[in-house]
């Protein structure tokens, strides 16, 4: 089948600064695919979003099988004018009055009620999200791209926005950038993970699981690293910040023995089962040595 978007060889460079570089890689995205894209802040994220969308200069070749029409785009931050009421861009957008029954649902939906007698410039970041999130469903496009989808959302918000933007996106080709990576959980089927503009991963997320296959990541401190008792020396581990590591767990059993002996030892940890991010830690690890090699 004919690839929705096809990206080869993508780089972006911007005042002799790298940006992005995804040197000979090739990236397809079919119809119906749904993509989180994942990595720390300045990896590259919004670059490739902004190449996908032809917004920035780029080398490379970009191939993409649909219309601009079927393409819906929510952005962190949006160019609306500013002394317009909430009301009167969802009137030129829908081109319906706000007293349209059926717009009034979905009105509803998006908690934007309260809204829609503010100007623009008064909304809060978490409040403009809510009204971008609107205007690009409402218009019920074929392929959904969101650049930090939920940002600005205190956690009940955000969890209704994510159920219902899932609900939406059933059929729908989407790719998505985000920070909560959980988000991506029964949701994405590919995963894209950039570092400072390099590609770290690019595949199906069972992939993803299965290359990085683990049971959990046991974190401690890092000074505690360096106290470990002998039979836990040789454990592989993976960097979670400057001040925590984690001891990668291979199965129950392996786990049962580590928190025995770190328990004999009083050295304090913490549990973190299987999740994309541990995945994304793995992944970087993976990437981060072969890289200094």
């Amino acid at each position: 089948m004919e690839p929705l978007l096809e990206i080869k060889g993508l780089n972006v460079d911007i005042n002799g600064l790298q940006i992005l570089n995804l040197r000979e890689q090739t990236i397809t995205i079919q119809e119906g695919d749904i993509v989180g894209i994942i990595g720390e802040n300045g990896a590259g994220k919004s670059t490739f979003i902004n190449c996908l969308i032809d917004k920035i200069n780029y080398k490379g070749k970009i191939v993409r099988n649909y219309s601009l029409d079927k393409l819906g785009i929510q952005f962190q931050t949006n160019n609306y004018n500013k002394l317009m009421k909430v009301f009167e861009l969802i009137q030129i957008i829908s081109h319906k009055s706000k007293f349209d029954s059926s717009l009034k649902s979905q009105i509803d939906k998006f908690d934007i009620t309260e809204l829609l007698n503010k100007r623009i410039e008064k909304l809060s970041i978490g409040e403009q999200q809510r009204l971008t999130l609107f205007l690009v469903l409402y218009l019920n496009p074929e392929i959904l791209i969101f650049d930090e989808l939920t940002t600005g959302l205190d956690y009940k918000k955000r969890t209704k926005i994510l159920d219902i933007v899932k609900t939406y996106s059933q059929g729908k080709t989407v790719l998505t950038v985000t920070h909560y990576y959980e988000e991506l959980n029964d949701w994405v089927n590919k995963i894209l993970i950039l570092h400072k503009g390099d590609l770290v991963f690019w595949g199906t997320f069972d992939n993803l699981k299965e290359t990085f296959k683990h049971y959990s990541i046991v974190t401690l401190s890092t000074d505690d690293f360096y106290n470990l008792p002998k039979e836990l020396k040789n454990i592989n581990t993976v960097s979670v910040d400057d001040k925590t590591c984690g001891l990668i767990v291979a199965d129950e059993y392996h786990q049962e023995e580590i928190l025995r002996s770190l328990s004999r030892s009083n050295i304090r940890f913490q549990i973190n089962p299987n999740s994309i991010y541990n995945l994304y830690m793995l992944a970087m690890k993976n990437f981060i040595e072969k890289k200094e090699a």
